[in-house]
């Protein structure tokens, strides 16, 4: 599926397929300009059937963006069996300069969110800035804070990452 006007509605159905039969990926977007202003806003659902059971996502995403700034977001509910989860993303980012961005995340993963099992969260700021054409280096600062739960194990990292893209 897809679509070149506003609307957008991709979509994938597998059935059949050995281990994965009635699996499917459905999403549909939005996207409008209001001047200098650009918005995208979607629903999306991943279904995944194994022999094991039935694990899926579905939720909301979208972005707001406008000059040298963005922010994008996704929040989902997902399935395994035995358990619901959510996961929320944020993702706030700011152009300097050609070849050069700022960028904060926000996440958040709770695995089984109708059960006090323990959540996760990470923030990260950091910078990207693409050298040349070919080359991008990436850094940030990342804390992740989890609450001690039955499925996740209580602690508070921080760390530093850094990335080198070599693109060809």
């Amino acid at each position: 599926g897809g679509g070149s006007g506003p609307l957008r509605l991709p979509a994938s159905i597998h059935s059949g397929a050995g281990d994965h039969g009635g699996s499917r990926a459905l999403r549909a977007e939005s996207r409008r300009s209001f001047g200098p202003l650009n918005l995208v806003l979607g629903v999306s659902s991943l279904r995944d059937v194994r022999s094991a059971g039935t694990y899926g996502a579905s939720g909301v995403f979208g972005a707001i963006a406008t000059g040298s700034w963005s922010w994008l977001f996704q929040i989902d509910e997902t399935e395994a069996p035995g358990e619901d989860g959510r996961i929320v993303t944020h993702e706030w980012s700011a152009v300097v300069r050609r070849g050069l961005e700022l960028r904060v995340t926000y996440d958040h993963q709770d695995p089984d969110s109708d059960r006090q099992s323990g959540a996760r969260e990470r923030w990260s700021a950091g910078v990207e800035a693409f050298v040349t054409p070919a080359f991008r280096l990436s850094g940030r600062g990342v804390r992740e804070i989890s609450d001690a739960g039955v499925r996740v194990e209580g602690a508070e990292v921080h760390r530093i990452e850094s990335v080198v893209h070599f693109l060809f």
